[in-house]
């Protein structure tokens, strides 16, 4: 007995994963206060840029994550029935 949906798709691991959602989350923060760090010691600074620049990846990681939750949101309640058009 088949209990999923003929259109349902397994779940392949693409951007929609939590694996990929946390990772952009920790990645990107990162890097931008390793290019952060690298710009205080060209300038000769303190944590300036480094703390600037975590926080600007932070936030650049929340809104993507946020976009991308958005969208697989309306997709998946596209043909939900109160969505649908009543004639």
């Amino acid at each position: 007995m088949e209990l999923r949906s003929k259109w349902a798709k397994p779940s392949s691991g693409g951007p929609d994963d939590g694996l990929s959602q946390a990772l952009s989350l920790v990645v990107g923060p990162v890097l931008f206060a390793f290019v952060g760090y690298l710009v205080d010691q060209r300038l000769g600074t303190g944590p300036l840029f480094l703390v600037g620049f975590g926080i600007l990846g932070f936030l650049g990681a929340v809104v993507a994550l946020y976009f991308r939750y958005q969208a697989t949101v309306t997709r998946q309640e596209a043909d939900k029935p109160w969505n649908r058009r009543q004639w």
